[in-house]
């Protein structure tokens, strides 16, 4: 009898989704970015690439890039959740507004991240942030090698 009325009072547990936990990631989530390269003075590639609601990914390459104007490509599921893990595991949104390094030969980098309701923008000039955000950076420009990318007309406002 114990045993029963044991098993009919058993925890209920909470179903984690996107609306009461930003950390949950699923078909839901809810991820743009806005991500810029800068030159250096060697043979950097410079871009900016962003992610829009829709999951259309925009790559403008400039220089040191194999892919110089505009170009769009649709963000992958798969890819949608493990740059949002990373946000997320990397503690983003905590993280400084701003980082420098006085070794001016290094490309500067800016983010800018929207994450179920939570955003943030990151200057990290020549590199100077933590290793990290290094991880979410490098995450981000290994997509200009992982997909096929379609020639647009540039949107990009100089």
């Amino acid at each position: 009898m114990f045993l029963i009325l044991l098993g009919s009072f058993g925890c209920k547990t909470k179903q984690t989704t996107v609306e009461n936990d930003p950390a949950a990631m699923d078909e839901n989530t809810e991820l743009e970015f806005d991500y810029r390269r800068d030159m250096c003075f060697g043979h950097c590639p410079e871009y900016s690439m962003s992610l829009a609601k829709d999951g259309t990914l925009h790559l403008e390459g400039k220089k040191n890039i194999d892919y110089i104007g505009a170009y769009e490509s649709k963000l992958k599921l798969e890819d949608k959740e493990a740059i949002a893990q990373i946000i997320m595991d990397i503690d983003l949104f905590s993280m400084e507004s701003e980082y420098r390094s006085d070794i001016t030969d290094k490309p500067s980098s800016f983010i800018h991240v929207k994450l179920n309701g939570r955003e943030i923008s990151i200057d990290n000039k020549n590199r100077g942030a933590p290793a990290k955000l290094m991880s979410l950076e490098n995450k981000i420009h290994r997509l200009i090698d992982n997909y096929t990318w379609t020639k647009v007309e540039s949107t990009e406002q100089y």
